[in-house]
């Protein structure tokens, strides 16, 4: 089977099974008779814009991340959402955010291709944003705090 055919095949999987894991969706995979290797399966995802991420019940699933253009205002949404602090530390700031949203967040904020975003490291709640120098972490720390300062403000 040619990649593109595979690629269709699992964007179906995903928009009508609900699958937590990479193994889980080549559990799918092989059902339909298609044999492939779990590093083909994260190259896919990567491919066709999906990242894992818990519903509201905390439960993972696959979820597409939107266009380019919407991609900024769901960072924007996400971020006044989700977040629950941010510590500067030199050049890296330290955002902290609900349960089982640091995942979608960082790779958010990496599809933005950010100036002053280096790379991010997620986990479950907690994400760590290394800025290229310590400068471009303080205009970034200005920035997430101004988000969370907004969103107090709202609530």
């Amino acid at each position: 089977m040619k990649k593109q055919q595979r690629l269709e095949v699992i964007k179906e999987v995903l928009e009508h099974e609900h699958i937590a894991s990479q193994k889980g969706l080549m559990t799918a995979l092989k059902q339909r008779g298609i044999e492939v290797k779990q590093s083909a399966i994260s190259r896919d995802l990567k491919t066709l814009n999906y990242i894992k991420t818990a519903d509201q019940h905390g439960n993972m699933h696959y979820q597409i991340v939107n266009s380019v253009n919407s991609k900024a205002n769901q960072l924007q949404e996400l971020m006044s959402e989700v977040m629950i602090s941010v510590t500067r530390v030199q050049f890296m700031n330290v955002v902290r955010t609900l349960p089982a949203n640091g995942n979608l967040l960082a790779a958010l904020i990496d599809e933005q291709q950010l100036p002053d975003v280096l790379a991010t490291l997620a986990g479950h709640d907690t994400i760590y944003i290394t800025s290229p120098d310590e400068a471009a972490a303080v205009r970034l720390n200005a920035e997430l705090i101004a988000v969370i300062n907004n969103n107090i403000k709202r609530s």
